[in-house]
């Protein structure tokens, strides 16, 4: 993975004609100058597309790098240290561990990169007959729903309103509006938008299938595979787009708050329905009746207007019998 420039071989020649430490020489110079060359090939071909990813790296080449600065510097000295050998040993297994995990993570990247391109090039028609083969799913009357990505722009980058459907009650027909600051708010307001967008990117509101369970109770179905899994048809409109990964497209348009194929909930923008928790959850209650809050918005950080919290997903409560007490909870991973 790492190379020595052309430009260090002078300095190796010239290590190479001083008696009694050309060994020494030879080994520090090549092994430092590769080091640097590999730590920058790995941040720029692993780390910097897997920032989800980056703590847990920068940890392990942060170790690797120690142990191997431990190896070199031993090598000037007459007695290395007696644990010299577990260090090397500890070293050779964590190069090791670093390359299979690249490789991994770099098939991962490739795969991520494929199916973000094959969505961003669908065409509204092929997007709008996935979300209609979504919406045929239900079988009971929608209570909220997703933000799904579109390929549509606003007039401008700056726009931001949300609103909130007709069947989350009592806000419906309202819109909502975020307040960035040092404290993330959110409010409600009178005025009228006809579709979210956010940071000038339209999303399609898309109603979350609901059905019956055995003990006769309503619940919402929030996974993708089991969309896919009950309607052939919605499969099918997705090999259209992404032939190769049409399961993981799936994911991907669902999740509006990550450029990823791995579904995980708490990237989704929701209306209503019920929050995904980052952390345990926080359940606001009502300053007047003291009763718990009902969900009006899941907003992932990286949907919030003027600066990106990506850590962060925020979460829009309100009392069903004090429509104008709201709260709003930030969690962070």
């Amino acid at each position: 993975m790492g190379c020595v420039c052309i430009a260090d071989l002078p300095l190796l020649s010239a290590a190479r004609d001083q008696p009694g430490r050309r060994e020494h020489a030879d080994f520090r110079l090549l092994f430092q100058r590769t080091q640097s060359h590999f730590f920058l090939f790995f941040y720029s071909t692993v780390i910097a597309d897997s920032k989800r990813y980056e703590r847990f790296w920068v940890l392990l080449l942060t170790l690797y790098r120690n142990l191997i600065g431990d190896f070199t510097n031993a090598r000037t000295r007459v007695d290395p240290p007696p644990n010299l050998m577990l260090k090397i040993i500890a070293a050779t297994i964590i190069s090791t561990i670093v390359i299979l995990l690249a490789i991994l993570l770099i098939r991962f990247n490739r795969k991520r990169l494929h199916i973000v391109r094959c969505g961003k090039s669908a065409a509204d028609e092929q997007l709008e007959a996935i979300y209609t083969q979504i919406e045929r799913l239900s079988t009971e009357p929608p209570s909220c729903a997703v933000l799904a990505r579109t390929n549509r722009r606003s007039a401008s980058d700056d726009d931001w309103t949300i609103p909130v459907l007709s069947y989350v009650e009592p806000w419906a027909r309202q819109v909502i509006i975020a307040d960035p600051g040092s404290d993330v708010t959110f409010r409600l307001s009178s005025s009228t938008a006809s579709e979210p967008i956010l940071r000038g990117q339209v999303y399609r509101t898309l109603p979350v299938p609901r059905h019956l369970t055995k003990s006769g109770k309503a619940r919402n179905q929030f996974s993708p595979s089991k969309y896919i899994a009950a309607n052939p048809q919605l499969l099918a409109a997705l090999a259209a787009v992404c032939p190769a990964y049409p399961t993981d497209l799936l994911s991907y348009l669902l999740m509006a708050g990550a450029d990823t194929f791995e579904f995980d909930p708490m990237f989704q923008a929701r209306v209503g329905g019920s929050p995904s928790w980052v952390q345990d959850a926080e359940f606001p209650v009502c300053d007047e009746c003291k009763k718990r809050m009902s969900l009006i918005l899941q907003l992932p950080g990286e949907l919030l207007p003027g600066k990106k919290l990506p850590e962060g997903t925020f979460f829009f409560f309100g009392c069903a019998q004090h429509p104008n007490n709201t709260k709003t909870v930030a969690q962070f991973a």
